[in-house]
């Protein structure tokens, strides 16, 4: 009778044993799961904030220079439309000025966050080249006929076009066109997102007797994924690899580059708050274990 009790405590020490295994098994794929979670709250986050948020947009035209590098376009393209003309390119003087661009540029931007088409407001820049040129052709003592008068005309607008061309962002009628799709995508994702954080902490709790080994587990997945969302931005930022995307013009190169840039650095910051809420969460289980060898 001793003999078998003696037998059977070894199989029910070897069966907890083999039970707590699996149970570590689920929670270490539970907690890799959640960082998948926690990976995907910041690709929604960082997207919505840094693609589809206006405030944004204005950050990175003013840090990438995007108003002056239009304007010196501009006057670059408007020089090219002169010369053939045999027009001095003086007429071009003060007839468009920095903060023109700014209202234009920012009009587009506003129109277009909204949905609706932009017209920039020209007449400025028409009456003064018109004025410009009659000011020229005074001086070359030169009275322009009907035809000639129609050649200015084309002229005129040849530069209005090329201005009102420029002062479009390229890609904001794309980004728009999915930003309402996007929406309804990041408010459901954001929702599953926490009802699946709230579920697998829940089943981990469930497994588990001690608070601290639910918060380690919790732990395993925010620097995993805190790690996951660094890995990607810190290689493309060390190598570079993307500055060498061919775009044009330049001035929209610079905005795609302080653009992407701006994105990187965003996930950047949020795995360091995923790096801070771990050690949180480990000064946490310190003081948890402290706690349960005082009592």
């Amino acid at each position: 009778m001793e003999d078998n009790v003696v037998k059977m405590i070894p199989r029910e020490h070897g069966n907890k044993n083999g039970i707590k295994r699996i149970s570590s098994l689920l929670c270490f794929i539970l907690s890799f799961l959640l960082s998948i979670t926690f990976v995907t709250l910041a690709v929604l986050f960082v997207v919505q904030w840094t693609c589809f948020n206006k405030n944004t947009f204005y950050q990175n035209l003013l840090s990438s220079k995007y108003y002056e590098n239009i304007l010196s376009d501009i006057y670059e393209k408007a020089e090219v439309i002169t010369l053939p003309t045999g027009l001095s390119i003086d007429v071009l003087n003060n007839t468009i000025e920095l903060y023109e661009v700014h209202r234009d540029v920012n009009g587009y931007l506003e129109a277009g966050f909204r949905g609706e088409a932009y017209e920039a407001d020209t007449r400025k820049l028409e009456s003064g080249l018109e004025q410009n040129i009659d000011q020229f052709l005074e001086t070359e003592g030169i009275t322009a006929d009907l035809e000639q008068r129609k050649n200015i005309e084309l002229y005129v607008n040849s530069i209005v076009d090329e201005y009102k061309n420029s002062i479009k962002i390229p890609l904001l009628n794309f980004l728009i066109s999915i930003r309402d799709f996007y929406e309804k995508i990041y408010f459901t994702g954001i929702i599953i997102c926490i009802a699946v954080i709230i579920i697998i902490i829940r089943m981990i709790t469930g497994m588990n007797e001690w608070l601290h080994r639910t918060i380690r587990y919790v732990t395993y997945s925010t620097t995993a994924a805190a790690f996951m969302v660094a890995i990607a931005p810190l290689v493309a930022l060390c190598t570079g690899f993307y500055k060498r995307i061919q775009l044009a013009p330049q001035y929209f190169y610079n905005l795609a580059m302080i653009f992407i840039t701006n994105i990187f650095h965003t996930f950047l910051l949020f795995s360091l708050m995923l790096i801070a809420i771990s050690i949180t969460l480990m000064i946490a289980i310190r003081n948890i274990k402290c706690n349960l060898i005082k009592e």
